[in-house]
């Protein structure tokens, strides 16, 4: 994992595909978060940078690729066990909301409340509502700009799936080998998984279209009327855009 920093080359995380002991998970990520706090800090300081390089935004897309990297290494409780080694520092809920959340206030933990819960709670939906739709971290920003931002935390919350990837999320549960919860998917979508792939849902649903799940029958397919070209789901995942 790779990312920007201001007046400097890039940091580097680089996150073992096993773990010799729970203490080397905690140290990787101590020395891994106040790196990633002390950009955001100096970012705040510094008025003149690009949108996409905003304190905020490089946040958001950071913090999301370094929560995808120990969810694939299974490695996500470090997060709440850095919270409880810096709690002298912190105040309020040690651990609320998604695990985007968790994982703003575990970054931050050694400065205190470095960042509000009010922003937390912004910035973890608005992740929260990318993870469940499987965005990739490269996309992040492609994204948010797609979807756009109104009512983002109430779509998030009401776990809304956005209107042309019901497809590409089937796609990726089918794919699922050790499926973590993302939260509930509506039936129009668990209907259309390929019944090759068999998976326990929390609803029961067997991955198999027997009937007995009625799609949405609104009438309409969610696939969207956007050209191809204004879809990050379209382009090659291997040949992300050029900054």
């Amino acid at each position: 994992m790779k990312f920007s920093r201001l007046g400097r080359s890039s940091g580097s995380i680089e996150l073992p595909e096993t773990w010799a002991t729970p203490l080397e998970v905690s140290r990787l990520l101590d020395h891994t978060a106040k790196m990633v706090c002390d950009e955001w800090l100096a970012r705040c300081r510094t008025m003149a940078v690009a949108p996409d390089d905003a304190p905020n935004a490089w946040l958001e897309r950071t913090c999301y690729a370094l929560v995808m990297g120990y969810i694939k290494s299974e490695a996500e409780d470090a997060f709440e066990a850095r919270i409880e080694q810096y709690q002298r520092k912190l105040r309020g809920p040690r651990s609320s909301g998604t695990i985007f959340q968790t994982a703003l206030m575990a970054i931050t933990a050694h400065q205190g409340d470095a960042i509000s819960a009010g922003l937390r709670e912004r910035v973890g939906k608005r992740l929260w509502h990318a993870y469940r739709h499987y965005v990739p971290p490269v996309f992040l920003n492609g994204f948010f700009k797609q979807i756009g931002s109104k009512d983002l935390p109430r779509r998030a919350t009401d776990e809304e799936i956005e209107p042309g990837f019901d497809e590409w999320i089937a796609e990726q549960l089918a794919q699922e080998t050790n499926f973590d919860s993302r939260g509930t998917y509506p039936g129009r979508i668990l209907a259309i998984i390929p019944p090759s792939k068999e998976r326990d849902f929390d609803d029961g649903y067997d991955g198999v279209d027997d009937g007995d799940d009625d799609p949405d029958e609104s009438g309409d397919d969610h696939e969207g009327n956007k050209d191809d070209d204004d879809e990050w789901f379209t382009r090659p995942l291997s040949e992300p855009d050029e900054e």
